[in-house]
């Protein structure tokens, strides 16, 4: 079979995609969501179909790892460390937050002064605490192993 350089890439990005949707599996069977305030799943996999469908999964990651090695596709080494993302994370909650303060919350309806304030007091203690994460991420040199 011969393909393409924007064939391969293409075939890539699907699996590339078809990846992370199996790791979200992992992490839904897992119960990795249990930390979350807005849990998205509640647990109703049992033990026994879990190891069944991870053995699966892992099948499944071998056959697509075989298939791209046939095709003479490379599989890329990660381009971003988890600290960059992480920091990146924090930026985007940052973002968030801002949305959360009173003078963007009055395209919403108007607010008391003194609701006003409680919220934008409310987003600058969140703010605190994830410049808190932020900085302490920050301390730490980034690393590629």
């Amino acid at each position: 079979m011969s393909l393409g350089k924007d064939h391969k890439n293409h075939l890539l990005i699907i699996f590339k995609h078809i990846d992370m949707l199996l790791s979200d599996m992992e992490r839904i069977m897992s119960g990795d969501d249990a930390s979350h305030l807005f849990k998205p799943h509640f647990p109703d996999i049992e033990a026994e179909t879990q190891n069944k469908a991870r053995c699966e999964i892992a099948e499944f990651r071998i056959v697509m790892s075989e298939n791209l090695k046939n095709l003479g596709i490379e599989i890329p080494e990660p381009r971003v460390g988890a600290l960059q993302a992480a920091l990146t994370a924090c930026t985007f909650v940052n973002i968030a937050l801002e949305e959360l303060k009173s003078g963007y919350m009055r395209g919403y309806g108007d607010l008391t002064r003194e609701t006003a304030e409680s919220l934008d007091d409310m987003v600058l203690r969140m703010q605190t605490a994830v410049s808190r994460i932020a900085g302490l991420l920050s301390g730490q040199t980034s690393r590629k192993d």
